[in-house]
């Protein structure tokens, strides 16, 4: 299993992962997201999930159909260390850096390819 994962924007990278955690029946990966400079281009579409979030009540659904439209239209690519892309059906970024802290920021993907998962993998 590769250490660091490559999340890249219209081929721009945007932050990195570990992706620490797995699961494999549910096909996702989840992680630590580290951003780069790049990514404030970006970080907007992903505050758009975190304010459609509420402590009381329901979620602001048209909210989230909005993030869903925009995070789609953005081009996100996972790509191992060597530049090998991961084939993903979602790229998802909760930011919470606003509503917790500086590092509340985790990404979670969808990945379409079952043989990432497999025992010693080394995407």
């Amino acid at each position: 299993m590769a250490d660091r994962y490559l999340i890249l924007c219209n081929g721009e990278l945007i932050g990195t992962s570990g992706l620490e955690s797995r699961d494999a029946g549910m096909g996702t990966a989840m992680g630590r997201f580290t951003p780069t400079a790049a990514y404030e281009r970006v970080r907007p579409v992903f505050r758009i999930f975190a304010k459609a979030q509420r402590d009381t009540g329901p979620v602001d659904e048209r909210a989230i159909a909005n993030y869903y439209r925009s995070r789609d239209a953005l081009t996100l690519v996972l790509e191992n260390e060597d530049g090998v892309t991961i084939p993903t059906t979602v790229v998802h970024i909760a930011d919470f850096t606003v509503e917790i802290d500086e590092t509340a920021c985790e990404i979670e993907v969808h990945i379409s390819d079952p043989s990432f998962f497999r025992e010693g993998n080394a995407e």
